[in-house]
């Protein structure tokens, strides 16, 4: 954000979310930023709480087939 463009004003990110806007003023450059619109925020917490829960179904998953490989494997066989 602080490197987009040359001049001073307003840039934002993260789907409009966050804002960055840097104004010059007498001595200097006044920067403020913030929180503009808490939708894309609260979308992309969204996504990566569901790939999240996606990973550990899947580990969990993956454990429980690996114990019953252990097990069948740990089984004798029935009938030679």
């Amino acid at each position: 954000m602080f490197s987009v463009g040359e001049g001073l004003g307003r840039r934002e990110g993260l789907f409009g979310s966050l804002y960055f806007e840097a104004t010059s003023v007498s001595g200097g450059v006044d920067a403020t930023m913030g929180v503009n619109n808490t939708v894309g925020i609260v979308g992309v917490l969204l996504v990566c709480i569901a790939l999240i829960a996606l990973v550990q179904l899947a580990y969990l998953g993956l454990k429980r087939y690996r114990a019953e490989l252990i097990r069948e494997r740990a089984q004798p066989s029935g009938s030679a």
